[in-house]
């Protein structure tokens, strides 16, 4: 008998933790477009303006690590960095 695979899709997951542990002064959207499809980001996570910066008390490792401006490109347990990401990481820098 041919045992089935399953898959998780991790960015749902992903956008519920950041969403719950972000810090005040941060917004959150879920697969927002980045121009014509199809580049599209998972998330996008906005430091908002004029705001206090609420102290980090979940997930520091990332929201310490976090730039003015700071692109984020989820990886599961089970994917690993490919040649090409470079060139997707790249086309983000390009982005308007």
């Amino acid at each position: 008998m041919k045992r089935k695979h399953f898959r998780t899709i991790w960015h749902p997951i992903f956008y519920t933790v950041i969403k719950k542990t972000r810090p005040r002064g941060y917004e959150v959207q879920y697969e927002v477009p980045l121009g014509t499809l199809p580049p599209r980001a998972d998330l996008l996570m906005l430091r908002k303006v004029g705001v206090k910066q609420g102290k980090v008390r979940e997930l520091p490792s990332l929201f310490n690590r976090l730039g003015e401006h700071t692109i984020l490109e989820y990886k599961g347990a089970t994917a690993t960095c490919e040649a090409r990401d470079i060139d997707v990481l790249l086309g983000y820098r390009d982005w308007e």
